[in-house]
């Protein structure tokens, strides 16, 4: 039996959350035992499917402004589990701290996996990538094993082909076109006869 450490800096909503959970709860884990370890959580439609399935969820400090603290709990963690595996899933440089901690506590695999292809803009933003480049180069040689969902996820994270590319995962039963449910939700938004487009997703500058 091995033990997986799958870690989310924020236990929400988001695509990481959404990555895990697709994943998880498809794979065969007959074989292996998963913590999900976040600093925090917050509510989340993932969160009652996992635990359905016998997977727990730690949480650090409970929030992300404790950084030495997450740290230190983090560290705590590593020691009592003993992981086999450590699955970082990130989307800034900063975060790769923990994949650092995680060699020093002797954890013989340890992932990298780039979920973001850049930071929001903000008047801070000059700083966060800053701090953002000063991690990847400080801890991105903790990894052994560096994954992306994405090429431009690839680059703002490791640089050009230096990373694996993992596609997102889905249930395609559950998108799979059904023209009877089409008819019913136009019949319920009121969009019969109408031309429609649809987006899921944040449509702003750090998802492309």
């Amino acid at each position: 039996m091995r033990r997986i450490c799958c870690f989310c800096e924020t236990w929400a909503s988001g695509g990481i959350e959404s990555f895990l959970t697709n994943v998880l709860l498809h794979m065969d884990r007959s074989n292996i035992e998963v913590d999900i370890v976040t600093v925090q959580i917050m509510e989340s439609p993932f969160t009652s499917r996992l635990k359905e399935q016998g997977l727990t969820i730690h949480q650090l400090s409970g929030s992300k402004k404790r950084w030495i603290s997450n740290c230190i709990l983090f560290w705590k963690l590593l020691k009592t589990n003993q992981y086999d595996v450590v699955h970082l899933n990130v989307f800034q440089g900063l975060q790769l701290v923990y994949l650092q901690l995680a060699k020093w506590a002797g954890v013989p695999v340890r992932i990298a996996h780039s979920h973001g292809s850049g930071l929001r803009k903000s008047k801070l933003r000059w700083c966060k990538l800053l701090l953002h480049k000063l991690g990847k180069t400080c801890f991105g040689s903790a990894a052994t094993l560096r994954w992306t969902c994405s090429q431009q996820a690839e680059s703002f994270l490791f640089g050009e082909n230096a990373a694996e590319l993992i596609p997102n995962g889905i249930d395609v039963e559950r998108y799979r076109f059904r023209a009877d449910d089409r008819e019913r939700v136009r019949k319920e938004l009121v969009l019969t006869g109408r031309f429609v487009i649809g987006s899921v997703g944040r449509l702003q500058f750090d998802k492309n």
